[in-house]
């Protein structure tokens, strides 16, 4: 098994997103990930692409659902 091809950390909320809808369907996103970095070591799940959102928990703090819509 090949191992992960690209990594990106994402420094804030617009960066993420933007990195995840480039990447498309290989993103991993890797919030803490301690499930995916023990898949990754044991072999069960290598990601093609890992993007890391940890250093944007402050910014998603305020996020809401509203129902209708999540502001």
């Amino acid at each position: 098994m090949t191992g992960v091809q690209e990594y990106y950390r994402a420094e804030h909320l617009e960066q993420a997103l933007e990195l995840l809808a480039d990447v498309g369907d290989r993103a991993t996103v890797l919030a803490g990930g301690t499930d995916v970095m023990v898949w990754i070591h044991s072999d069960r799940f290598v990601p093609h692409t890992i993007v890391d959102v940890w250093n944007v928990r402050p910014e998603c703090a305020e996020i809401v659902d509203h129902g209708d819509c999540v502001g």
